[in-house]
């Protein structure tokens, strides 16, 4: 058990299996380590990112840095 606070998602619509390649795997665990260290940084605390935060945060900044437009559907899924 740790005692870091933990940053969850609040409101989520939908839960996804993602299949994942080991490299797939490797880079989202560097990627929590970045996001969990630059938290550190800027607010002087140690958190716990679980990794539906993870893809949370990382999606929202590869929109922020491509300015790719988003639309909301409300929170229903799509139909694939």
């Amino acid at each position: 058990m740790t005692d870091k606070p933990v940053i969850r998602l609040q409101n989520t619509v939908v839960r996804r299996v993602v299949p994942m390649t080991a490299s797939g795997c490797d880079m989202l665990r560097a990627i929590r380590r970045h996001l969990q260290d630059e938290i550190l940084e800027k607010k002087g605390v140690e958190v716990d990112l679980p990794y539906p935060t993870v893809f949370h945060m990382l999606c929202t900044k590869y929109v922020e840095m491509t300015g790719i437009e988003v639309e909301s559907n409300g929170g229903r899924q799509e139909e694939t």
